[in-house]
């Protein structure tokens, strides 16, 4: 029976030999689950989830923002008593200047926003305004010992006459203070 990886590396016939040594048998990678994806489980009894997830041979989650009603060490415990790790998580914009600490306390190497908020979404200048708090986060947030992330959606590659607000969003964050964790789906959807 094939194994995921071998899947992953099978599948990649058309990627670049680089991108084919990332997932390479003598280059191991972990692998994670986004647990917003099996948030409606994750809501009702974490530590299980968690233990499925590593049972089907996972090592790796990402948090959102639903699972911090726990306290960030109380979280950490949950996550690793299941035998994973939590390398990133996702925090709101709205929010993000209060998890910041918390974040440092889960212990994540990634914080990540999911979205700007809508009313943004409009406009150049929301996009250029958020760029220009993203920015400042992943300064403060480099500061602290972290990396920092942008989420994308389908909303960013709206069309604003020449441009998008995907393109102000990455020609206006410092690629040093700003990465991209891409959504492949919603790349997909939005064309």
């Amino acid at each position: 029976m094939i194994n995921r990886r071998e899947f992953l590396i099978s599948s990649m016939a058309v990627l670049s030999c680089s991108a084919q040594r990332i997932f390479a048998a003598d280059a191991p990678r972990p692998l994670g689950v986004q647990l917003y994806t099996v948030r409606h489980q994750a809501e009702k009894h974490l530590p299980d989830v968690l233990a499925a997830i590593h049972q089907l041979g996972y090592e790796e989650v990402e948090t959102y923002w639903n699972v911090y009603s726990h306290p960030a060490a109380e979280l950490k415990r949950i996550i690793q008593d299941q035998g994973l790790r939590a390398p990133s998580g996702h925090f709101d914009y709205g929010g993000m200047k209060s998890k910041l600490d918390y974040a440092a306390t889960l212990g994540v190497d990634y914080i990540v926003c999911p979205e700007v908020p809508e009313p943004m979404w409009t406009s150049l200048d929301g996009f250029k305004q958020a760029a220009d708090q993203l920015n400042h986060w992943g300064e403060q947030i480099q500061r602290m010992g972290m990396r920092f992330a942008f989420h994308n959606h389908n909303y960013e590659f709206r069309r604003f006459e020449d441009t998008t607000g995907f393109d102000v969003l990455m020609s206006r964050t410092d690629p040093n203070l700003v990465g991209l964790e891409m959504d492949c789906y919603w790349i997909t959807q939005a064309g």
